[in-house]
């Protein structure tokens, strides 16, 4: 069963949890990519914060679109979006950690674009 949109009113981005799915990074972001969305990137503060709130009752890991399939460039997020944000702690819980892409497990999915330059916070 596809989840529910949920959209951040100040940006307009919409975002897709699916925490019941067991899917590879692979399969997720094809998912993702069926409903003309991408796999998540976080790109700023308020964006992280947001997803905190929607995310902060599951205890399961959640694939999002960091990769670095490239191993030429380092780090990348789908979509080409900037790596300038960081919310890196390894094992901890609420985090991001890096794992082999064939395990199975939910996702994230993220339609339209939070850029600093959207919007201002008051």
């Amino acid at each position: 069963s596809i989840s529910l949109w949920n959209t951040d009113s100040l940006t307009n981005v919409q975002y897709q949890i699916n925490s019941e799915a067991a899917l590879t990074w692979h399969q997720a972001r094809k998912s993702c990519q069926q409903q003309k969305a991408e796999l998540l990137s976080i790109t700023e503060l308020h964006e992280q914060t947001y997803l905190t709130g929607l995310t902060r009752t599951l205890s399961s890991a959640l694939w999002f679109g960091l990769n670095s399939l490239n191993f030429n460039s380092g780090w990348q997020w789908v979509g080409g979006a900037p790596f300038r944000y960081l919310n890196w702690v390894p094992g901890k819980v609420k985090y991001w950690e890096n794992w082999e892409c064939d395990r199975k497990l939910g996702y994230i999915c993220k339609r339209g674009n939070a850029t600093l330059e959207s919007f201002i916070i008051p």
